[in-house]
């Protein structure tokens, strides 16, 4: 006689691909979020590097290594004219997909950004006078002059830090182009130039725009005491290696 063989019920095969189905939903979106944090934290070293070469390459063309103040691009204009002056100076060592300038309203940047905390960013970025421009590899990146007289604006209130006198301009990548989320801390990450040709991320060391909590510990330089503003993630990713907050 044949042997029988016991078979799953069609009900058993249904219980177990529901069972399935739930740890997929549960997981899957999981692992795509810990995948795309990566890959945005990759970006974002990624981009502390290029920007450090840029400035680098820079003060060797024009024989101001170690004092970008000698250079002369930074003045401290913090108008449209001097973001102008510092991007003409710069533009030169990136690639560039398309150059808006300082001109207001040309898609180099999406119409409107969030703050971490949720909060809408006053104005629009793409029309802000800051000088903007669409990379090859799909980054958007602005440009502000910051130097206050030559590289010497300060974030920072003690005389000891690298950040004191120090500052010579401010650099603002989206990772994602025109692309969601467009959110500070989430695809847009910022940037300060410093005056001895270093570029550090916002949030190192006692930068007033510090932390990275979307409900505090977070302050703009330009708004006093505003929390989970987000400028200070960018020294968060770099040093974690990924979005962990």
């Amino acid at each position: 006689m044949l042997k029988k063989t016991k078979a799953f019920t069609l009900a058993e095969v249904l219980v177990t691909l529901a069972v399935i189905g739930v740890v997929a939903a549960l997981t899957i979106p999981a692992l795509i979020q810990n995948s795309q944090n990566a890959e945005a934290a990759a970006k974002v070293k990624k981009y502390s590097s290029v920007l450090n070469q840029v400035i680098k390459r820079y003060s060797l063309d024009n024989d101001c290594i170690g004092d970008l103040a000698v250079c002369g691009a930074f003045t401290g204009n913090l108008d449209q004219a001097g973001n102008q002056q510092v991007w003409d100076a710069l533009k030169p060592y990136f690639k560039i997909a398309k150059d808006c300038d300082t001109n207001a309203g040309q898609g180099c940047f999406y119409t409107s950004y969030k703050y971490l905390n949720g909060t809408t960013l006053p104005g629009s970025v793409d029309d802000f006078n800051w000088a903007k421009a669409r990379l090859a590899d799909g980054i958007s990146i602005t440009l502000v002059d910051l130097g206050a007289g030559n590289c010497t604006s300060s974030k920072s209130a003690d005389p000891t830090s690298p950040l004191y006198e120090t500052i010579c301009g401010a650099v603002g990548i989206d990772i994602n182009g025109l692309k969601p989320p467009n959110q500070i801390g989430r695809d847009y990450f910022h940037f300060k130039i410093v005056k001895n040709g270093t570029v550090y991320p916002s949030g190192a060391f006692d930068d007033y725009a510090r932390g990275c909590d979307p409900a505090s510990g977070d302050t703009n330089e330009d708004v006093s005491g505003a929390p989970g503003f987000g400028l200070g993630c960018t020294a968060e990713i770099i040093k974690h290696g990924s979005i962990n907050y």
